[in-house]
């Protein structure tokens, strides 16, 4: 009796998905930092992204922030824009009325000296988000919205 071998190949089906004319794919979901956040009622004029000083920031109503390593990363986030929501206040977690809801961009225009990693909000901006606690500190997210060019960086002209 003869014996027949039937051979089989896996049939591979390869999917493609075209690109519809003028759309493109959804960007990337930004990456979100949590830090603990301050406020400063500083004018920002001389600063670490500013080194030999400028009131260009206080004089334009800019909101500006000053942020800790590793963010700041040797001066490479000056002129970054971020933006900011409030989560808690950091002394007491368990009060949300110090949380305003919405969030607010600033632009990194110093470094934060407390204990990394921080966010330290002018005042103008820090109060968009959180009314003023007794202890000054928040919890909040924040992602970048746009990069920094580095401590050379030079604000945007008034126009």
């Amino acid at each position: 009796m003869a014996s027949k071998w039937i051979l089989l190949l896996p049939v591979v089906v390869l999917l493609t998905v075209s690109q519809v004319e003028g759309q493109t794919a959804p960007a990337p979901a930004p990456v979100v930092n949590t830090v603990n956040t301050t406020f400063t009622e500083s004018d920002f004029v001389f600063t670490k992204c500013f080194p030999f000083g400028s009131t260009f920031a206080n004089e334009s109503g800019m909101l500006v922030a000053g942020i800790g390593e590793p963010y700041f990363n040797n001066g490479t986030a000056c002129g970054s824009v971020i933006n900011v929501q409030c989560v808690t206040d950091a002394d007491h977690p368990w009060d949300n009325s110090t949380c305003i809801a919405g969030s607010v961009n600033v632009t990194i225009v110093d470094k934060c000296e407390d204990k990394p990693p921080c966010l330290n909000l002018h005042l103008n901006a820090f109060q968009i988000i959180a009314t003023r606690n007794i202890s000054g500190f928040i919890v909040s997210d924040f992602f970048e919205v746009s990069p920094g060019t580095g401590i050379d960086w030079t604000p945007p002209a008034q126009g």
